[in-house]
């Protein structure tokens, strides 16, 4: 194994803990505000280490299937980034179209895709309750 632990998901969780709960302090009010937001990015950064790519995974797996693309294994790295672009500009197109109008699998899958978004960016929209990374 090259990697020790802890892993990036538990670092990034243990800067966020330091962060707010031994310098939040010395942070004047002033700069609440940035604090917050760099507290929000590690929690998102936390979530998206802890999951790696497999989102992305069921993302593109959903949209190829969707768009009636080939079944086949996805890339790797920025391909999938690339290929998942590439699908989504392709769904959008077709729904500012009118292609997608009342289609109940499109309707389906983009609540599936927003649920996928959401758990890694806002975790309590979706299962409301309290899921963050940083939760004791």
């Amino acid at each position: 194994m090259i990697r020790n632990g802890p892993d990036a998901a538990a670092l990034l969780r243990l800067v966020h803990q330091v962060l707010r709960d031994d310098l939040a302090r010395f942070v004047p009010g002033s700069h609440r505000y940035e604090l917050l937001l760099i507290g929000a990015a590690l929690e998102i950064a936390a979530r998206e280490a802890a999951a790696g790519d497999a989102p992305l995974r069921e993302a593109h797996a959903t949209l190829r299937d969707l768009l009636g693309e080939p079944a086949k294994d996805p890339p790797e790295g920025s391909g999938l980034i690339e290929e998942l672009s590439r699908f989504s500009s392709k769904l959008a197109s077709e729904i500012r179209e009118g292609k997608r109008d009342g289609d109940e699998r499109t309707h389906a899958a983009m609540i599936a895709l927003s649920e996928l978004s959401l758990a890694e960016s806002n975790p309590k929209a979706v299962s409301g309750t309290d899921t963050t990374a940083t939760k004791r």
